[in-house]
């Protein structure tokens, strides 16, 4: 009975891994608008430049940190993202739509879109 009830888990378990990974941010995503890849990492809570074909000196530098799961909404993150005008970071939101990722500024502005994959 036991290994049953391990089964029946187990099952369970692995039915649920597509939905919660749907729901993710982490991985790689593609700039909406430019040859360039973020990839983020929810266990460290950052985002990286993973490729840019037209600033390749960018690759690797850090653009969002703090990056946390916002308890109150599904597919809603909130971080910072490097203000390259400023020289600093600023608060964002990153949510999550199908296959897109929006990021919005404090005031609620669309700053960056990004698609899945490369």
């Amino acid at each position: 009975m036991k290994k049953f009830q391990l089964m029946l888990l187990i099952v369970g378990l692995l039915f649920q891994l597509p939905a919660l990974s749907a729901s993710s941010i982490a991985g790689i995503w593609q700039h909406a608008d430019k040859l360039a890849v973020i990839e983020f990492d929810l266990d460290k809570g950052i985002g990286t430049v993973k490729s840019h074909q037209t600033h390749p000196q960018n690759e690797g530098q850090l653009v969002i940190r703090k990056i946390t799961k916002a308890s109150q909404q599904e597919n809603l993150w909130l971080g910072e993202i490097y203000d390259a005008s400023r020289g600093i970071f600023v608060a964002i939101s990153i949510k999550k739509e199908q296959r897109k990722v929006f990021v919005y500024d404090a005031s609620g502005k669309q700053i960056l879109a990004l698609k899945r994959g490369r």
